[in-house]
């Protein structure tokens, strides 16, 4: 769309202004809850319950949802580190070859992938009206970029309370309005006292100015808009069904959730200081200065305060019990003082609530119950191993709404790849196919260890137990690629990789085989990580069956011969 000085005018003067203001308050209130922004200004008195006092101590003192939405976004790590996937970039040799390179440092040293985890996920959570917008460096800047091999086209994050107004078509857009900050106006020259907007349709990126009851085009500060479209995309792909112009966030249904937990987190916590230090009492004895009469003078005893009592407030203080009289009960010396515990009850309640409020957040995002996780093997709430199929019921719903993350993070990644290509490689791009890994890592090693295991002893194909043995390696060595690299590698180097020994000899194998398998490890500890990383299958392969043709089969090892 290509705006006519007219319409402009209607734009600027009358935005669309509900719309990016009720985007601005929804991402206020996801930032309160995801990283514990400016929560003060969401505790409000409970009347009728509650003094002013009590509600200044739960501003105070209340702790943020940080940690729990930290916890509900874990699963979502899985993204970033899950296996598979492929990028084809669908040009020439050459061609690819800078395209990989741009794509591998498109700001700041960051890889498109590695930018979209640490830039664009967190505010597609907390921002959805937020957009990613694709900028051109200056002249200069950009002529040493090209020089450097480095993009000179680049994504930025801008958030909705920077947007003056838009119009969407899907999640990209015919038209953005921006709101130009101080620093901006200044670096500009523009003078502070007027309005100033920066605006981006399909044929140009320009500046306007308001005066008066006008809007002016700054045709100095006018550049065509080389994207041939708004360069812009919204930060969520989550539509509210009863308003496709309203993105949501991934974690919208559980706010109101979360808004509880919050409540019941700050009432806690006033308890806790009300009602959860142990009291000291004491029978007290006369003040010595008043006598007990509480005054001195017409005036109150300075030392009690007209209490009449004495407090012990030192260590040094003495408690002197007299002898009581034969109608008096008798008060041992341990009797005279001790602590008042406070009542557990109310703690043991408000921890189980917000437990559940948890357990049911986890389930209303994730579709899975929250579970307290050990070291080994995985557990169910029962604490009792959990069966392969209890296993894989409980990832499976994990996996589907990772999904749609997935996604999103593909559309984006493509977004920012083809304008990058179109500008600095070729123009006539027909755009790159980019697919995230679905191999999200949701069990860990022990898991899938058992299922591979059970699957040997039931005989399951070479096919499945090659896939789950993938798993296994990809689980344990998750975050240590060189490892993983080698324990995939040797799976192709060790003969019958699924058999024991044992289990080899009742095949009745050719000695060589048999040999090759039962001194591979021995075999295997004469190298270090550095030759099994360099050296190719075929030739550990070679090495291997070398090492063990040397070697002679011990009496109790040799192979049966054929009657």
């Amino acid at each position: 769309m290509i705006l006519e000085p007219s319409q402009l005018k209607d734009i600027v003067f009358y935005p669309d202004a509900v719309k990016i203001n009720k985007g601005s308050a929804y991402s206020k209130k996801l930032r309160m809850h995801i990283n514990g922004a400016n929560i003060g200004s969401y505790i409000t008195e409970i009347e009728g319950f509650e003094r002013e006092a009590i509600k200044k101590l739960r501003i105070k003192y209340t702790t943020s949802n940080k940690p729990l939405f930290a916890r509900m976004s874990r699963p979502i790590d899985n993204i970033w580190s899950a296996r598979g996937g492929s990028i084809y970039f669908n040009l020439s040799g050459e061609q690819e070859k800078k395209a990989i390179s741009l794509s591998n440092n498109i700001r700041n040293g960051y890889s498109i992938k590695k930018w979209l985890e640490m830039f664009w996920m967190p505010h597609a959570l907390d921002d959805p009206f937020g957009i990613i917008f694709m900028e051109i460096m200056k002249a200069k800047d950009a002529a040493l970029a090209q020089q450097q091999g480095r993009s000179f086209v680049y994504p930025v994050y801008i958030p909705s309370s920077n947007i003056v107004t838009y119009k969407t078509k899907g999640n990209k857009f015919e038209f953005i309005v921006f709101r130009l900050s101080p620093e901006e106006k200044k670096l500009n020259g523009f003078n502070d006292n007027l309005q100033y907007f920066r605006v981006v349709d399909d044929a140009f990126d320009y500046y306007v100015k308001i005066d008066g009851n006008e809007v002016h085009i700054l045709t100095e500060y006018t550049i065509p808009n080389f994207f041939g479209e708004v360069p812009g995309i919204l930060d969520s792909d989550i539509m509210d069904p009863e308003n496709e112009d309203c993105p949501l966030s991934f974690f919208d249904k559980a706010i109101e959730l979360a808004d509880q937990f919050f409540l019941k987190g700050s009432i806690k916590i006033t308890h806790d200081f009300l009602h959860g230090f142990a009291k000291y009492v004491e029978f007290a004895s006369d003040c010595n200065d008043c006598g007990g009469t509480g005054y001195k003078g017409a005036e109150k005893c300075p030392t009690c305060k007209g209490s009449t009592k004495k407090a012990m407030t030192r260590v040094s203080d003495v408690k002197m019990l007299t002898f009581p009289s034969k109608e008096d009960h008798l008060i041992r010396p341990n009797e005279a003082g001790g602590y008042i515990e406070p009542s557990k009850t109310y703690h043991e309640i408000a921890t189980a609530d917000m437990s559940d409020l948890e357990n049911l957040m986890s389930v209303t995002l994730w579709g899975t119950e929250s579970k307290v996780k050990t070291q080994g093997t995985s557990i169910n709430q029962q604490g009792t191993a959990q069966t392969a199929t209890e296993i894989m019921s409980d990832i499976k719903p994990e996996a589907d709404r990772l999904h749609i993350l997935s996604e999103m993070a593909e559309t984006r990644h493509k977004f920012i790849l083809d304008f990058v290509i179109r500008l600095q490689v070729t123009p006539n791009y027909s755009g790159a196919s980019v697919n995230y890994g679905r191999r999200y890592m949701l069990e860990n090693p022990d898991a899938i260890w058992n299922k591979y295991s059970d699957a040997r002893i039931k005989g399951a194909p070479q096919s499945v137990l090659d896939d789950l043995l993938n798993e296994f390696y990809d689980a344990k060595y998750m975050t240590d690629p060189v490892g993983l690299a080698v324990a995939k590698k040797l799976m192709y180097v060790e003969p019958f990789v699924h058999y024991t020994t044992a289990q080899l000899k009742t095949l009745n194998p050719s000695e060589d085989d048999y040999k090759a398998k039962l001194y591979f490890s021995e075999w295997l500890s004469t190298l270090n990580e550095a030759m099994l990383m360099s050296y190719s299958v075929e030739l550990l392969k070679d090495q291997l069956n070398l090492y063990a043709s040397a070697k002679t089969l011990p009496e109790a090892q040799k192979l049966p011969t054929a009657a």
